[in-house]
């Protein structure tokens, strides 16, 4: 679950983004806080890249190919990701062996993955694995292990690749910036 303060400034980076900039004042005005919240919400949000900071407000910059926290993400464009998802279920059957990546898009991707009631799930990410045992332990879950990057929250390098070539899926999801 993200804090307030994520939240917020996910949906300050989803203004910035959608409009091209925003100023301090409306942001306040939007979000309900004060011109001092937004002030420091949009510093950090400079700090890591997000944004660009401008007199009176800020710009959106086009990032370079890297990936935005992970916790910001979860909170960016969830209409989007939620509309993708529901188309997902139409792509799998039961019975099927489901690769799904460590993206935010597919994490909201796993409820209806899960109804479609697939025989096993193939993943990278924690937090897929942490939610299909939790809400389908019935579901034959392979975990491809490897170095654990707490910035993706999924495992990585080497090792997980090795696993992943090994491993076959009936149906593959994957998300990409």
């Amino acid at each position: 679950m993200s804090s307030p303060v994520e939240s917020r400034r996910a949906e300050i980076v989803n203004t910035v983004r959608e409009h091209g900039h925003a100023r301090v004042d409306d942001l306040a005005q939007r979000l309900g806080v004060s011109i001092m919240t937004i002030h420091r919400d949009l510093d950090a949000l400079a700090e890591e890249g997000l944004i660009e900071r401008v007199r009176g407000g800020a710009e959106f910059i086009e990032p370079e190919f890297a990936e935005t926290n992970v916790s910001t993400r979860r909170e960016t464009n969830i209409a989007v990701k939620k509309a993708l998802a529901a188309h997902v279920a139409a792509l799998i059957n039961a019975g099927d062996i489901v690769a799904l990546d460590d993206s935010t898009t597919v994490e909201y991707c796993v409820p209806d993955v899960l109804e479609a009631r697939p025989m096993g799930i193939i993943t990278h990410s924690l937090r897929v694995m942490q939610q299909v045992s939790t809400q389908a332990p019935q579901v034959l879950l392979t975990g491809a292990g490897g170095r654990f990057c707490h910035e993706t929250g999924s495992f990585l390098g080497q090792a997980t690749c090795s696993a992943v070539e090994r491993l076959n899926a009936t149906v593959s999801i994957v998300s990409t910036t």
